[in-house]
């Protein structure tokens, strides 16, 4: 949260707003970060923040007698029930936890979900976001709810939404945020995740990436979190990791032409169709 200026950017929640690469991999990733990082004076909540590390050397793996290993020795936590199951997504979580802990430099350590975890991360936090993402668009609101479509419902939930209740929730964040850092990065330096919530709404940095497929041909991913501003330690073990492996390679099958043939209806149409045509 910072790391990158909000200046310019169609706003969506004010203290949850933040900008960064979409990129093939882990070095190409740093690189963007790189040029897309640091102080603006637009927007002052990038000022002030800890220096930009060396964000591409730490996305460079390292090489030792052959062999890949971390620039820096890195704890990786692992939450409760991560790869439990006989899914295919489980499978493939245990499979990348595996390759994971082949790679000089990692120790895998189990963490616990911090004191009150599901209240915390509840609707008191998700639905603080409501108000803010409102806020910019009240005019339109206003004006025309036509222009909101199947999703207005949230918007007016925004629009709505007391002052205490948005209070709370953001007290709520702060206390979660406590917590994350004494209970959880005690153990660890950087933690598996299988949503980016809630550390994009407590402002911690996230790096997401592919970790296998499934039998049907659809993408698997995880998500690693780390702390404030270490952006370079996501960096590194994603970099090492995606040196040993080619997930980031591989593409998805094509989707079948009639799917693409498939006339749009030009009259009104369901949420449940309205949700099927935006996947």
């Amino acid at each position: 949260m910072g790391r990158v200026s909000l200046y310019g950017i169609i706003p969506l929640s004010y203290t949850r707003d933040h900008p960064g690469p979409l990129a093939r991999d882990a070095k190409d990733a740093a690189i963007m970060l790189a040029a897309m990082a640091g102080e603006d004076p637009a927007d002052p909540r990038t000022q002030g923040l800890p220096k930009v590390p060396a964000l591409i050397d730490a996305a460079t793996p390292v090489r030792s007698g052959g062999r890949v290993r971390l620039r820096w020795n890195t704890r990786v936590g692992v939450l409760p029930g991560y790869a439990d199951g006989s899914s295919e997504t489980a499978a493939a979580r245990r499979a990348f936890l595996s390759e994971l802990a082949a790679i000089r430099g990692v120790t895998l350590v189990e963490v616990p979900y911090p004191d009150e975890w599901d209240v915390l991360t509840g609707n008191d936090l998700n639905n603080v976001r409501l108000p803010e993402r409102s806020e910019p668009f009240m005019p339109y609101l206003r004006s025309d709810l036509r222009g909101f479509g199947v999703s207005v419902i949230g918007w007016l939930q925004g629009a709505l939404m007391g002052a205490n209740e948005y209070v709370t929730g953001q007290r709520a964040k702060l206390l979660l945020l406590e917590r994350v850092l004494d209970q959880v990065f005690e153990r660890c330096d950087v933690v598996v995740q299988t949503s980016p919530t809630p550390f994009d709404a407590i402002g911690l940095p996230e790096l997401g990436f592919p970790i296998g497929f499934t039998a049907s041909g659809l993408p698997i991913g995880t998500i690693l979190g780390g702390l404030p501003y270490g952006e370079d330690r996501l960096l590194s073990v994603v970099a090492a990791y995606q040196a040993v492996t080619d997930w980031h390679w591989r593409r998805p099958a094509d989707p079948p032409a009639a799917r693409l043939r498939t006339p749009v209806s030009r009259g009104r149409i369901t949420a449940e169709e309205a949700a099927e045509q935006s996947q």
